[in-house]
């Protein structure tokens, strides 16, 4: 999983934007009490500000889920000609193993409290080799507020029958954080689910990845994943399996949190997490 030449390019571009707007008169984040009168001196975060940013993460994520849990999943896959066409939930019959190695739902959104107009901010899922998410949060601008993009990829299923299941996540991420001498707090994470879709809960969830960074020296990191969830499903309800990503960017200097593809080329869709399967047995 080699990024060598898509992180340089990013490298270069991010130094071309701080270049572009170093000069400019700004108002950092309540959390940053002053600017680097030097932008090649890491100023060092003081555990007032790293409390103060960690809240803020907190309280945004909160609502970024609800924000999740509350879009409404988008049903897309090719047929036969290549047209996008509507797929319905696929019916799953306890004591029946499954594994899908094909994605047919996902969603993806922004955290609306930002200005779209001070940085670069994308999102998007597809069913492109399996299935991707995507998730990229940069602000080009210094005194500005934090900023959430998201997205996930998965399954939806309808439970025939009553019993514990094990649903085991297969698929790879890779991530690419970097914040500012004047210290903005940079996060990318990815998580597994299972939500219920019929009573509008999330009923199981793990945290694969939560990686953060608020200095100007890039964080690179990627893997592949093979986890899993125990769950009870419940004859009749629909559950939507996810695999989802976020690209968090806290409020106050330059900084960019980017949800990359694991292979050697920016993501199929942009910029996230890859879907290779989702097998469900019974226990």
């Amino acid at each position: 999983m080699k990024k060598k030449l898509y992180v340089l390019c990013l490298v270069v571009c991010f130094m071309f934007n701080m270049a572009g707007v170093a000069g400019a008169s700004s108002e950092a984040s309540s959390m940053s009490n002053n600017i680097a009168p030097n932008m090649g001196i890491q100023i060092q975060p003081t555990q007032a500000w790293l409390q103060a940013a960690e809240q803020e993460y907190q309280s945004d994520t909160n609502r970024v889920q609800e924000q999740i849990n509350q879009t409404p999943a988008e049903f897309v896959s090719n047929n036969a000609n290549g047209n996008s066409v509507t797929r319905a939930t696929t019916t799953v019959y306890t004591g029946t193993n499954y594994t899908f190695s094909q994605a047919d739902c996902g969603a993806h959104g922004a955290y609306d409290t930002y200005n779209e107009d001070n940085g670069n901010f994308k999102h998007g899922w597809g069913t492109t080799s399996g299935g991707y998410a995507d998730a990229l949060a940069q602000y080009t601008i210094m005194g500005h507020q934090s900023a959430t993009t998201w997205a996930w990829v998965g399954k939806a299923i309808k439970v025939s029958g009553t019993r514990q299941a094990r649903i085991t996540y297969d698929g790879a991420w890779a991530d690419y954080l970097i914040g500012f001498t004047t210290p903005v707090l940079t996060r990318g994470t990815v998580k597994i689910s299972v939500y219920n879709a019929t009573d509008g809960t999330e009923v199981a969830s793990k945290t694969i990845v939560n990686n953060s960074n608020y200095t100007g020296i890039p964080v690179i990191d990627s893997d592949d994943f093979n986890d899993y969830l125990d769950v009870n499903l419940v004859n009749g309800k629909t559950y939507y399996l996810k695999m989802q990503c976020w690209a968090y960017v806290g409020a106050g200097a330059y900084g960019m949190a980017d949800l990359i593809s694991s292979n050697d080329v920016p993501a199929r869709g942009g910029d996230g997490v890859d879907y290779n399967s989702i097998n469900i047995s019974w226990l």
